[in-house]
């Protein structure tokens, strides 16, 4: 798959390249009005840190977390392990 550069752009050559490049301008763009909150997948989030960070999970999950904590074994919780190791101050359950 081959790009060109076109007036200092890079030209993508496939609809899905362009239908991803289109995501991600809408998403700098949320990102970039004051008082925004990022929102990132787990596996995005991988190798970042912020000072606060929130999880979200259904009632069921976070209520079987809560009341027999996490099983490195168990593949969904070191997900859950590793979204809560982002936090550099604070991680919330939500």
């Amino acid at each position: 798959m081959r790009r060109r550069a076109r007036r200092g752009r890079v030209q993508l050559e496939t609809s899905q390249e362009a239908a991803q490049a289109d995501r991600l301008r809408a998403l700098a763009a949320r990102l970039s009005e004051p008082g925004s909150i990022p929102g990132v997948t787990v596996h995005q989030a991988k190798g970042g840190e912020w000072s606060n960070v929130g999880l979200r999970l259904n009632p069921d999950e976070a209520a079987r977390r809560r009341s027999r904590g996490l099983d490195p074994q168990v593949e969904a919780d070191r997900v859950v392990y590793v979204a809560a190791t982002r936090a550099m101050d604070n991680a919330w359950l939500v």
